[in-house]
C-alpha cells in the first residue's frame, strides 16, 4: 500500500494490510499503525465536484487525518430497484407506480411507469441525474 500526500512530497509505503471487519466497512492497518485506513460503505459526496461516492474514507498518517470518498460513482446507483415518487411536482401515483434500476457497466437504466416500460442511457455528474438516448 502506498500513501501519497503533499502534492506528492512525501509517500509512506507499506505492505498491503489485511481487513478488520469495522461495524459498517473495513479497517486498514500498517504494521507499525502509523498508517490507518477506514472505509466505511456510507454514502460520500465529494465537497468540489458534489459527487455522490458509494464510501467515506478517512486516513489517520502521522498524526494527521485525511477523509474524503472512495468507490465508483455509479455504485451509488446499482443498489437496487429505484421508486420514483415525485416527478415535475406531482406525487406519483400509487395505483402507477414508476421504477427504476441501472446498469453501470453499460451506463443504462430501465424500469415501470404503470403498465409502460422505459430505458436510456444515463451520465451521473455532481449536479444531478441526467437520461440520454432511449434503449430501443
Amino acid at each position: 500500500m502506498n500513501f501519497v500526500h503533499e502534492c506528492g512530497v512525501k509517500t509512506f509505503k507499506t505492505s498491503q494490510p489485511l481487513p478488520v471487519k469495522a461495524d459498517d466497512g473495513v479497517i486498514y492497518s500498517s504494521a507499525s499503525n502509523s498508517l490507518v485506513v477506514t472505509v466505511l460503505e456510507k454514502i460520500c459526496t465529494d465537497d468540489m465536484a458534489g459527487m455522490p461516492y458509494p464510501q467515506t474514507v478517512s486516513v489517520a498518517y502521522d498524526g494527521q487525518s485525511f477523509n474524503g470518498c472512495g468507490g465508483e460513482p455509479d455504485a451509488v446507483l446499482a443498489d437496487g430497484e429505484w421508486s420514483v415518487i415525485r416527478t415535475n411536482d406531482l406525487d406519483v401515483l400509487a395505483a402507477a407506480p414508476i421504477t427504476l434500476t441501472f446498469d453501470p457497466s453499460r451506463k443504462r437504466f430501465g424500469g415501470k411507469a404503470g403498465c409502460n416500460t422505459h430505458g436510456g442511457t444515463y451520465t451521473l455528474s455532481g449536479e444531478g441525474l441526467g437520461s440520454g438516448a432511449p434503449v430501443p
